[in-house]
Formats: C-alpha cells, structure tokens, sequence
C-alpha cells in the first residue's frame, strides 16, 4: 500500500532500440479482425491499472494512444480500478481464467500473483538483457529465477525537510537517530510538528518502517531481535515527545504529504512520486538520505514501483501482442519522460543516466537504489500475512498500548506461526 500516489499527465511516443530482445507466441486468430485496408489482422487486448487519478489516468491513456499510432495492428482497451480493489480483483479473475491481457501492478504483489498463477514468466515471450537493468528493481519482479514483470519505473524512501522552517528553528537536517529525536522536538510548534510519517494498518507502515528496520539490522522475519525493538522505539519517542503527531497512525501517505505541502510538517518520509506536486507549491524544501542509528551508515530504503505483467489468461496472439507493448515501453526516452512526469527513477540504466543528470532533484534516491531492496524479501507471498502482524505492533507501541518490547514479542509469535 505504499503506493498512494500522486502522479502526473505524460504524452509520450519515441522509436529507439530498447534492451529486450525476441517475441514469441502463435496466433490464435481470436480477438482480431482485418483492418480497413485487409493487409493485417489487429489484435486486441486488455489492460488493468489502478492510476485512477485524473493525471495519471490521462496519462497511461496518452501512452497507450502513442503505441497505437504506431502500433495500428494492435489495439489496447484500458480500464483503472481502485488501488485497493486490484489485487483481490486479480485473484478472482485468475480463478475463472478471466483477466485481462496486461497488469500493472504494485511489485508487492508479485510474489502472490506467480503463487496464484496470475502471470506468466516473460522467458515465453522473448529474452530481457538483465545487465540492462538495476539489480535491486530487477530483484523485485523475479521469483524462482523467472522475470515475471518490466518495472514502469522505481524508488524508494528519503527525508524530505522544510528549509525556511529548519532555518527558523537553527537546526539541520538530521543524519541519526539522536538528531532526528533531537531536531524533531525542537521543530514542533503550536501549528506544526517535526517529522511526519505514515503507520496505519496497512502496508505503507510496514513500507514506511522498512528502513529504519532494515539500517539497525533487523528483519521482518525476526522481529523481536534488539535491533527491531530499537527501530520500534524511535517512532515511538518521536511521537511520546511531540516530534511527531499522534496521528500518525492513521496518515496515508497521501496525508504526510499534505500535512508537509501545507507546512503542518517540518520533515515527512517520502518517495520521490511527491517530487512533481512539491514543485508546484510554495515550499522550498530539500530531500537527504533517511537519519540512521549511527553516523556513516548507509540507509537500506525498500524498493517501490510498478511493473507491467503479461497474465495466463491471454491466449497466445494477445500475449505476444502485450509483449510488443512491454518491449516497446522499456525504449530509454520513454522511460525519461514517462518517469520523471510520474515521480519515478528510471529501473533501465541507459534511462538512468541521463535522468538523472537532468532531475538533480531525485539525486538522493538514485542513489539509494544501489542499497535497497525488496520489501519482500524474505517474506515472498507472505508479506500481507506479515505485514498484519506488524502493524499490529506499531500502532500498539505507538498509542502506548503496549511497550514496543511487548508489542514486538507478540507480533513474533505470529510470524513465525505465519513462516511456518
């Protein structure tokens, strides 16, 4: 669920070579007529996304009518669902072999589609040149050595920091723990706290959490080691001291979002997807890596982003249609204006390159990528099971229900039971 995003419009359409190779796939004859001149058959396809936002919606339509246009042979019908509907939806249509030819989907649920048998692996389609692409991205869209998606783009977590607030209150942008406690306290005031963050019960706490997890030492599959506990009660110190809000437990990201954009928040942890709309406010606002326990350690941000996927429903001239589609979307200035209007980093090195020489403002995140990782690692199709039991935890611990030693304990005991 870390992803509630905010993105843009983007009119894309570019004819360079791309870093994937070959097709493959008969032709089934179905869905396809003669077009008007009768010299080719067009296929017909489906696709299913949840960019519902009126932008972002305009955007993937934008990008599909550039294909057409020069793809006539192929023809694409789209249809947004609601971020939280698509997974269940998807399930449901794998079991009567009823989904659609293409998915977009948050790289999260990979694991559980391949365990549905929702998607197929794109070794049936044609070959990628994996040392075209980030290893970490890459590493969220491959189960088993298969790769079972094309990211449509990535990031990950940094902290976003108000300058003219920082400035007033004589404080720098934190690099520890210690720091981030520290400046978090001294930034509050009657209308504003220091640092906002998302814990709700639902996976962008998990997302969200991720890092400070991860950077101490600890895992989601022991999460009753020292260092869990430890990362558990910094969020809860922030919030015992008025660094941050006792609300937090209910924001989305969305509402981090607005309570910095509107000044309530000194300091938010945020993905680079806010980068775009940040722009457009009066803000001036800077981003660094995420504080850690101990000076010179290199913040571990979990891996964020979409993936296009080709399903098992299709018959075999529609998946070799979606693969024409998913090769043609990986072209590397595509992905540059596709992404940087988005809020994405590019997952296609060439891509990335040049990205990021021109977005000095994803500096910080790009970065990272050379650091992050999965959010299920470890965990593959469990995380939602995980994910259950941690936030749990969190929001006891946060609203001092239990202390997080206990609250950790307790989760434990569960995801153990959930691993086997």
């Amino acid at each position: 669920m870390h992803k509630m995003y905010r993105l843009s419009a983007v009119l894309l359409g570019v004819s360079i070579p791309v870093a994937l190779a070959g097709c493959g796939g008969g032709s089934s004859g179905e869905n396809s007529s003669a077009n008007s001149s009768g010299s080719a058959k067009v296929v017909k396809i489906t696709e299913m996304d949840y960019f519902t936002d009126s932008k972002s919606s305009r955007g993937m339509d934008n990008l599909i009518k550039e294909f057409e246009k020069s793809h006539p042979n192929i023809k694409i019908e789209r249809t947004p669902v609601p971020y939280e509907q698509l997974l269940p939806k998807s399930l449901q249509e794998a079991t009567t072999h009823t989904l659609p030819t293409i998915l977009v989907t948050d790289n999260l649920n990979i694991p559980t589609m391949v365990s549905a048998g929702a998607i197929t692996p794109l070794s049936r389609f044609g070959e990628v040149d994996t040392s075209q692409y980030l290893d970490g991205p890459l590493s969220t869209v491959t189960y088993d050595g298969e790769i079972y998606g094309l990211p449509l783009g990535t990031n990950d977590l940094a902290l976003f920091y108000n300058k003219s607030l920082l400035a007033k209150a004589h404080v720098s942008p934190p690099k520890t723990w210690d720091e981030l406690l520290n400046v978090a306290k001294k930034l509050k005031s009657s209308s504003t706290y220091g640092l906002a963050f998302s814990a709700p019960k639902d996976e962008q706490a998990t997302w969200q959490f991720a890092p400070f997890l991860w950077t101490n030492g600890g895992n989601y599959t022991h999460f009753d080691s020292p260092q869990a506990i430890q990362a558990l009660e910094l969020w809860t110190n922030l919030v015992k001291t008025g660094g941050a809000s006792k609300s937090v437990v209910n924001f989305s990201q969305n509402e981090v979002y607005n309570e910095f954009a509107a000044g309530r928040a000194a300091m938010m942890v945020m993905g680079p997807w806010e980068v775009p709309p940040l722009k457009q406010t009066k803000i001036d606002y800077g981003v660094v890596p995420l504080p850690t326990p101990k000076a010179g350690q290199t913040p571990i941000s979990p891996i964020g982003g979409e993936d296009w996927t080709i399903t098992s429903s299709a018959t075999p001239e529609q998946q070799k249609a979606a693969w024409t589609f998913l090769q043609w979307t990986q072209q590397k200035d595509t992905l540059e204006k596709f992404d940087e209007a988005m809020g994405y980093i590019p997952a296609l090195k060439s891509a990335l390159t040049d990205f990021q020489q021109k977005n000095k403002d994803y500096a910080v995140f790009a970065k990272q990528l050379e650091s992050s990782r999965a959010l299920t690692s470890g965990l593959r199709d469990k995380l939602p099971n995980v994910t259950d039991a941690v936030t749990t935890a969190i929001q006891q611990a946060l609203t001092g229900e239990q202390t997080p030693a206990q609250a950790a304990h307790q989760a434990e005991s569960q995801i153990k039971s959930i691993l086997g």
